[in-house]
């Protein structure tokens, strides 16, 4: 991947050799199977995300591969769409894959590490989505497997009130 310095300096022809790696690796992904791309786009978001600038230069990235620049996506989407032509929800796993890597990123040496740890690109996409899902959960409730969501139960009954129902003696 070509040296980032700064954001002031990064030239659109630095941008394209970037564009032109990731998606030299997307296509070798796709015939061997190496985890290499997902690496590779997971390492450019760390070093412009450390920068402070992942967002304009995702979105600069988008530009220069003829992609449409949504404003509210996240960098990685943003990357992957313009650097890979699979499926919407192949591209969907993969980004929440690698934004839950990112989000352990202080546990793991690498993302492969991170991978083989939590079940793969699948694990770790179904532990983003858990993580997302535990913020829509309302006060009072449980979430209990995919997204049905069930009243808080106490574990324990204060005596006072079995006392009061006559229920305990």
């Amino acid at each position: 991947m070509p040296p980032i310095a700064n954001s002031a300096g990064t030239s659109d022809e630095t941008l394209q050799a970037a564009l032109s790696l990731l998606t030299k690796q997307k296509r070798r992904w796709c015939k061997t199977g190496s985890k290499r791309y997902l690496t590779t786009v997971f390492n450019f978001y760390s070093e412009w995300k450390n920068v402070g600038d992942a967002r304009s230069v995702a979105n600069r990235i988008a530009r220069l591969a003829g992609s449409s620049v949504q404003p509210d996506r996240h960098p990685i989407r943003t990357i992957i769409d313009a650097t890979s032509s699979a499926d919407r929800k192949s591209k969907s796993r993969w980004t929440q894959a690698l934004r839950y890597a990112w989000r352990q990123r202080s546990k793991w040496q690498d993302l492969t590490m991170c991978l083989q740890a939590n079940g793969g690109i699948a694990g770790c996409a179904d532990k983003w989505a858990d993580i997302q899902a535990e913020k829509r959960t309302p006060v009072g409730f449980v979430r209990i497997g995919g997204e049905d969501r069930f009243l808080k139960i106490p574990f324990f009954v204060g005596i006072e009130l079995l006392d009061q129902h006559g229920d305990w003696r």
